[in-house]
């Protein structure tokens, strides 16, 4: 998750591995619709990226996503 302190974010694929990762996957995918639908997160071509207000608040999202 802590790619998604880079610009361009986590891949398709990385996003794949870390949602089928332990028993937290089902929770992280909430929180990530969650945080997407406050403006926080966006999907590009699958890729997830913080957006601009979300680079102002990621450790708020990262803890929700750890």
């Amino acid at each position: 998750m802590l790619g998604l302190r880079l610009i361009e974010g986590i891949t398709p694929h990385r996003l794949d591995e870390l949602l089928a990762a332990g028993r937290r996957g089902p929770g992280r995918a909430a929180a990530i619709d969650r945080h997407v639908g406050e403006g926080l997160l966006q999907r590009d071509d699958g890729s997830l990226r913080l957006t601009r207000r979300g680079l102002l608040l990621a450790d708020i999202v990262l803890a929700d996503l750890l």
